[in-house]
């Protein structure tokens, strides 16, 4: 194969550290109630299904 590299690109630490789990569970959550049905939900005067 000719895609092979002379040398694997570096492996580097994470860059959010310990905050790392915290922001990652704020993502999920900010998509999870941004989602189209949870707002469509909202819009509609329901309650998101979880």
């Amino acid at each position: 194969m000719a895609a092979h590299r002379t040398a694997p690109p570096p492996v580097v630490d994470a860059s959010h550290g310990e905050d790392g789990p915290l922001r990652g569970a704020a993502i999920i959550g900010l998509d999870h109630a941004a989602g189209e049905t949870a707002l469509a939900d909202r819009s509609a005067g329901r309650e998101a299904e979880s």
